[in-house]
This record gives C-alpha cells, structure tokens and sequence, in this order.
C-alpha cells in the first residue's frame, strides 16, 4: 500500500488503475478546463454538491488528495457524473479524463512509496502448532491450552487483531511446560488421565479415519505417551434420556455388540457390549497395558458386523444423535461411543526414541564432561530455528542459564527440556519481530533484511518459521536476489507444508500484508 505527501492511500489505491492500453492524452491544462465547464458549477466551495468540494482539487497534483482522486474516478467510470441531464463531454473525453488521473496517482506512489509500520505480530494457535511440529517433530493440539484467537477481514493471522492479554501470556507459558515434557518425555511421569471426547454431531456408522478397517465408528486419535509403561483405556457410551443404551433393541443378527482398541493397528483389547447393563455401571476399563513412550495412533472403533443398512426400518441411517434429539428409543439401533479415557503411565521402565527426541537430542554426551558442549550445541541450532535468526552470544547464555537450573535438579535430559520450555515460552518464538536499521529515520521506507523477508514468506506460504535451507540463504544476503527468491517461494510452495497456509487451503485469496 502506498500514500501521497504523508496521507494514506484508499484500499483501492493498492493495485493499478490502468485498464486501458490507451495513453492519457488530455493535458493539464485540457482537465482544468473539463473541471471549470462540467464539475465546479456544482462542486465548488460555496455549492458543495452532495457534500463534496473540488475547490482545492488539483489535476496536476491529484496525489495531493488521493482519496479524492479515487472518487471521482469511481464516479466517472460508473457514468455517475456528470449527472443524468447535466451537460457532459462525450465518453472519449471522459475516459482520456480519468485514464490521465490514474496515471498520475500511479506515477506518484510509484516514485514516493510508504509501506507504513507493521504492528507487532503474534503468531496464531495454527503458526504456533506448524513451528512447533516443525522444531521439535511434535505434533500437539494446542486448542486446549491457548484461547482461540480473533479474526479480521475472515482471516485469524491478522496482526491488528492478535491481541495479546495476560492470560493468553500464561496459556503460552503453561504450553511450553507440556510441550517440552511431551518432546523430550518424562521418565517419572505421575499417572494422568486424558479424554477424548465424540461429540453428538458424529455420525459413527461409518468407518472412521484412522481406525482399522472393518470397524466402524468409535475415535482415533494420535496421543502422546509420556514414557515406556503400563496404560488404561476406559470407554462410555452414549445413553438416552430414559438412560437406555442407544443400540439395545438390535435385530438379531447384529446381537453381540464388540469395540475393539488398538494401538498403531494392532488389537489391544476388545469387549463385547452388554446392551442391558445401566448407564452408571457400562464403563469399558481394559487391564494394564505396556505401550512405549512417543506417539502412538489409538483407537477405540466398533467391529462391523455388516456392509450397508440394517433390516431395521425405523432407524435413521445417516443421521447423528443430535439430529434425534427428542429421545426416541431405539431410533439409532447401534451402540455410540461416548469417550475414550487412556490413563498413565504406570510402572514406568523408561524412554524410547520417539521422532521428538530424535530431532532434538542430536549428540549424546559419554561422559559429563562432555555435557556442557552439547548442551551448547543443541541449544544452539533449536534457537536459530525457533527465533528464525542466527543465535546471538546474549541468547546463547540465557537459554544455557535455564540448562544449569535443569541439570541441577535432575539428569542431562532434564536441563535440554528446561532450556527447550524457554526457548517455546520466548517472545522471539512466539511473536514475529522485525528489526529497523539504524540508519533508518522515522516516517521513512527502508527495505527488510532478508532474515525478516524469509519469516515473512515462511509464514506467508508455510504458516510456520523458516527451514534450514531457507535461513542459510537469508543468513548470506542472497534472499533478496529475485533469482534466488524465485526459486525458494518455487521450492516451498512444492512443499506438503505449503497446504498449511491461507493461500493454498481456502479459496478466496490471503491476508497479505498482515
């Protein structure tokens, strides 16, 4: 976006006027005298027409008033004016007329461009999520820890509206805590307990994505495990308001109800549903079972006993239970699962290498004297990609001051999660900062460094922080070569993470600018 002379330029103002290849041949003198025949009879200082003045309109300078300039063109482009019955030039006229304004508001933010200042920009739940998943090789969702974030114009990565609160200040600080225990693990992880919840909206008589084939229904869910150790699973079903079991009254041959849970596919326990038991007491609860640390696929799904509709007349085949609302017995004659609980870990006997700690533990120290040096060095390299820059000597010894405070109270490991919660927890991860040259003076243009032009595009065409590849090319200065740039926005955008961004997954266009 561009302004004349200090005043902002009209949204409009953003893309060319011309749509003609036909040159503005009128001069200035020519439009002068236009404005004195067919415009200032009505709009001058003293009428006013429809609130409007050209008094102070200049067709040499129209930049002067660019709002003005992009009125009138408007108006002339839509046969507005001069208005039904007054005298007005013939369309030729008019078209050289306004062709002449557009190209010298055109010419004059070409030669006197302002970008204007970019407010400090936070980056969203979705960005936090893709620059985790991409820097510690973890993908967690952080819907339950960070408030949802505000949108404008239809878009959520707007920087005007991603506000910043004191309590979204600590669901940052909170997710850093569980995202750094999740990546690195936890050898004394204590027993918890978390739900996976199906809503009512979901229809289950089909097979769910994820679950093994010849189920249907049920959940499936990527979950975390905290350690190698012994975990519960516990299921409830959906009850209507008369706390009968939806799928009690089944027809014969689908009698004998099973749910099966599984582990990365493979069978861990299945149940047979007694149809009769009450609501209080039908609470599924597997023995103790030993799953390594890391992500795991989970998925509690129904055994299908069939390919198609049931002989069942009165049953809604595709419909949801929200859909039956009233509470009809009977009306959805299969069982719903209403929530997997998987509880853990117990009897934990340690850690397996999980794509996290994988990505994170590059070097493994023999000896301790050997731990200062690859703690460095760890902390290092996560640091260049989390706050999308170099790591300077100043950040280098905060971060490793959070690794002495772990390690003193624990093993190697744990001062690399203490130092990797700060690093997530840090306001150069979780907001976008560019920097202004020194020689820069207020009010004026100056070019981004190409170390704040690689995290614009990264989250331009990515939605999340620069690769390797793409901050070693901003670290040399070569990212404003448009050669060079061409190819990494070809090479990213044939990247799988580029389906990640506003651009490429909705239609409709993208908050550029932001």
């Amino acid at each position: 976006m561009t302004a004349r002379d200090g005043a902002a330029a009209s949204p409009r103002m953003a893309v060319s006027h011309a749509t003609s290849q036909a040159p503005a041949t009128l001069t200035v003198d020519a439009q002068t005298s236009l404005l004195n025949e067919y415009c200032f009879g009505c709009h001058d200082a003293d009428g006013r027409a429809g609130g409007l003045s050209l008094q102070d309109f200049r067709p040499d300078h129209p930049d002067r008033l660019p709002e003005l300039a992009e009125k009138m063109m408007r108006k002339l482009r839509a046969g507005l004016m001069p208005p039904a019955g007054a005298p007005r030039p013939d369309a030729a006229t008019v078209k050289a007329f306004r062709l002449a304004l557009a190209a010298s508001v055109d010419r004059s933010a070409a030669a006197h461009p302002f970008a204007g200042t970019p407010e400090l920009h936070r980056v969203n739940r979705t960005e936090y999520r893709n620059s985790i998943r991409d820097l510690l090789g973890l993908d967690l969702d952080v819907s339950s820890l960070l408030p949802p974030d505000e949108m404008g114009r239809g878009f959520d990565n707007m920087a005007d509206v991603l506000s910043v609160t004191p309590t979204l200040v600590q669901g940052y600080v909170r997710a850093a805590g569980k995202i750094s225990r999740e990546a690195i693990g936890d050898p004394h992880a204590a027993p918890s307990m978390t739900m996976y919840t199906v809503p009512k909206v979901v229809n289950q008589m089909r097979h769910v994505d994820g679950a093994p084939l010849g189920t249907r229904g049920g959940a499936s869910v990527v979950h975390t495990f905290p350690a190698d150790g012994e975990y519960t699973f516990k299921l409830t079903f959906y009850y209507d308001f008369l706390e009968t079991l939806y799928g009690q009254s089944l027809p014969p041959n689908l009698q004998g109800q099973e749910i099966e849970i599984s582990v990365d596919g493979a069978r861990a326990a299945i149940f047979t549903i007694d149809p009769n038991i009450p609501e209080t007491k039908n609470i599924l609860t597997t023995p103790r079972i030993p799953v390594s640390s890391g992500p795991h696929r989970v998925s509690a799904a129904f055994i299908a006993k069939f390919d198609g509709p049931t002989e069942d007349e009165f049953r809604q085949v595709e419909q949801s239970m929200v859909d039956i609302s009233a509470g009809i017995p009977g009306l959805i004659a299969l069982p719903h699962l209403q929530s997997m609980t998987i509880a853990g870990p117990f009897a934990v006997t340690g850690l397996s290498a999980t794509p996290s700690r994988r990505r994170i533990l590059t070097c493994t120290p023999a000896s301790s004297e050997e731990e200062t040096a690859c703690a460095r060095s760890i902390i290092a390299r996560l640091a260049r990609t989390a706050f999308r820059r170099p790591t300077s000597d100043e950040d280098a010894g905060f971060l490793f001051d959070y690794y002495k405070e772990g390690r003193a109270e624990g093993s190697f490991e744990s001062g690399i999660r203490m130092a990797v919660q700060a690093i997530v927890a840090n306001p150069q991860f979780v907001f976008r900062f560019e920097r202004t040259p020194a020689t820069a003076r207020p009010g004026t243009n100056f070019r981004l460094d190409d170390l704040d032009l690689a995290s614009r595009l990264s989250y331009f065409l990515w939605s999340s922080s620069p690769d390797d590849q793409l901050l070693t090319v901003a670290q040399h200065g070569r990212l404003s070569d448009p050669a060079v740039l061409e190819r990494e926005v070809r090479r990213m955008l044939a990247d799988r993470r580029s389906e990640r961004s506003p651009i490429t997954s909705r239609p409709g266009g993208c908050a550029c600018g932001a």
